[in-house]
């Protein structure tokens, strides 16, 4: 062929010549165990969680209401400032721990804290967990989309 640059051809295949001996050498390594998410990526999935339990619920259970608390929110400006915020938003009634979630039905007021797989519950949240059990209210950790559907239709939302 006429215009073709056989050289990047060569490079191209032994590129992927190194490719495939790179992944014979880790499969024949064994698994791997997988890498734990980061923070961020946690915070992600977790949003996405909650975006799908909010969005499904006000639509399949209009009698009700739902709503998030922002505990998890970031605060802007430089270290002074946001301790400023963060004692204001303290006196204004921010309780760490409580749940993302607080679903309020007829038959009273339910918790829900959302997490992704690897995610585990704070001292706060296992203490606003407590709480909320010793005033016979519902306290729920879901960790998917089928589970909070299932909480949901197994919690008596109309008394």
């Amino acid at each position: 062929m006429k215009g073709f640059d056989t050289n990047w051809l060569n490079a191209r295949r032994a590129k992927n010549a190194a490719n495939v001996e790179q992944n014979r050498a880790a499969l024949a390594a064994g698994p791997t165990k997988p890498k734990r998410k980061t923070p961020r990526q946690s915070r992600h999935a977790e949003s996405q969680l909650q975006q799908q339990c909010v969005t499904w619920f006000r639509i399949a259970h209009k009698q009700a209401i739902i709503f998030a608390v922002p505990n998890g929110m970031h605060l802007a400006g430089g270290a002074k400032q946001r301790a400023i915020q963060m004692q204001r938003f303290k006196r204004e009634g921010l309780l760490p721990g409580v749940s993302d979630l607080v679903i309020v039905h007829a038959g009273g007021v339910a918790f829900v804290e959302l997490k992704d797989d690897d995610g585990t519950q704070s001292k706060e949240q296992m203490a606003f967990e407590s709480a909320v059990g010793a005033l016979n209210q519902g306290y729920f950790v879901v960790r998917s989309f089928d589970e909070f559907r299932k909480i949901v239709n197994q919690i008596k939302l109309f008394g």
